[in-house]
């Protein structure tokens, strides 16, 4: 990796490696690669001051090679669901396409990063993988960190949340649509565990995406451009970020094309929300037993 400076917090053991132009730090974890890099000296500076640099974890033998540019980036963003991260991980893994990338987002600093280290110890060594460690900012925070620092030459973007899965031909398919129609989003059918609450999935009708939403982000392959063209991933929407993505997508002028096929598997557990339908002329949330995925 070619960095620009070393430091290093007081009182805490790891040196960093900074990209000044990305404002990102690497931790060096062993002693040997601080060796290989010729023992460069090291800045001292506050935790304040180090807490302003995102931190991108590398591992093994791939840490800090660049990552080629096949046709997809894909994020996980994640928050304390190792296990539940681990299965969307495998399913990404088991594609029969092999054009993509994955950047997995880990939400809330590094607590629980030994769990997710543990979990993933299997792929993290992958030279598709890279594992980013983000504060608590929110699901749209995240994704807007990966595609701005990631995206690169990336065709496609799609997102893949740590709670569902997809089936083996999922971005076979959906990029051979993508390729096919011209359109800037391809969509698809889920399937729901262990029972459906929100539709199975169909074809864009603007007028009831006005009223709700029926396209989650694990549903969908995104063109790059689009998402260039609507400014990225609302934070403040929180858990209708796909909802006002959707949007903000339709206004734009964007062109959705449906795959009806279930290629996605979507879970309910203990800890869903489920944007079903405006209120009152508000945001209703139905609260699935308890919890959240990021807010």
């Amino acid at each position: 990796m070619n960095f620009d400076r070393c430091i290093k917090v007081e009182d805490v053991p790891t040196i960093f490696m900074v990209r000044d132009d990305s404002k990102s730090k690497v931790p060096i974890k062993h002693w040997e690669d601080y060796v290989a890099l010729g023992q460069p000296s090291c800045e001292t500076v506050t935790q304040e001051d180090a807490d302003r640099l995102r931190t991108v974890e590398f591992f093994g033998q791939h840490r800090g090679a660049n990552m080629d540019k096949p046709m997809v980036l894909v994020t996980i963003p994640t928050l304390n669901r190792p296990k539940m991260c681990r299965r969307a991980v495998a399913s990404l893994m088991h594609q029969k396409s092999p054009n993509w990338n994955l950047v997995i987002a880990k939400n809330g600093g590094s607590f629980h990063t030994p769990d997710y280290i543990t979990a993933l110890s299997d792929v993290l060594d992958h030279p598709k993988v890279r594992f980013l460690v983000l504060p608590k900012r929110g699901l749209g925070y995240a994704l807007n960190e990966v595609f701005h620092h990631f995206n690169g030459g990336h065709r496609y973007f799609a997102n893949l949340e740590d709670d569902d899965e997809w089936g083996e031909n999922f971005l076979t398919t959906m990029i051979k649509t993508l390729e096919e129609s011209g359109a800037d989003v391809a969509h698809c059918q889920q399937r729901q565990n262990p029972k459906p609450i929100q539709s199975n999935g169909e074809p864009m009708d603007t007028d009831i995406l006005k009223r709700h939403n029926w396209i989650n982000f694990p549903m969908c392959l995104f063109r790059t451009e689009l998402v260039r063209k609507v400014d990225g991933f609302c934070n403040a929407a929180g858990p209708a970020t796909d909802w006002d993505f959707h949007l903000r997508a339709v206004q734009a002028g964007a062109r959705y094309v449906f795959v009806n096929q279930p290629l996605v598997t979507h879970h309910w557990h203990d800890s869903n929300y489920c944007i079903t339908h405006k209120r009152g002329g508000s945001l209703y949330v139905k609260e699935q037993i308890k919890g959240g995925h990021y807010d």
